[in-house]
């Protein structure tokens, strides 16, 4: 009885799915041509899974950079450098990462199989050509 039930839910799912696909495609089958299909499950579960990225990011003297910014390219999903320079992210899988801060150039790499990253920014001495000092007296 339960199976009934079940079946003939999905039986009239599916129809409406169908209808719904015909409509939406103006009859023609043909327009679903053009989304993509992974070719294996493999392809699938590689574009879905995260991981987690820990990294610490250095200037060329090997001190620590506290602030920098650490954004998953494409996205909004990114991170901060602590007081000691390090972070941590949860990205996709094969994600390219943007790392700036003010007074460095700003990089961008490819996450590889290491969860481990060491990052370095080199100073970027044309972004802090004038300083501006306002001192106000009292």
């Amino acid at each position: 009885m339960n199976q009934d039930i079940r079946g003939t839910f999905q039986k009239r799912f599916l129809s409406a799915f169908a209808a719904t696909l015909l409509f939406s495609t103006g009859g023609s089958i043909s327009a679903l041509a053009n989304i993509p299909v992974a070719n294996d499950a493999y392809s699938v579960n590689q574009q879905l899974q995260t991981i987690t990225i820990k990294g610490k990011v250095t200037d060329t003297k090997g001190e620590a950079i506290i602030g920098a910014s650490i954004l998953e390219k494409g996205t909004s999903n990114g991170a901060i450098t602590d007081v000691n320079g390090n972070f941590t992210l949860k990205i996709k899988a094969k994600s390219l990462l943007t790392i700036s801060c003010i007074g460095y150039k700003a990089t961008t790499i490819a996450t590889g199989s290491s969860p481990t990253l060491t990052i370095v920014l080199t100073e970027d001495t044309k972004t802090l050509d004038e300083v501006v000092v306002t001192a106000f007296g009292y």
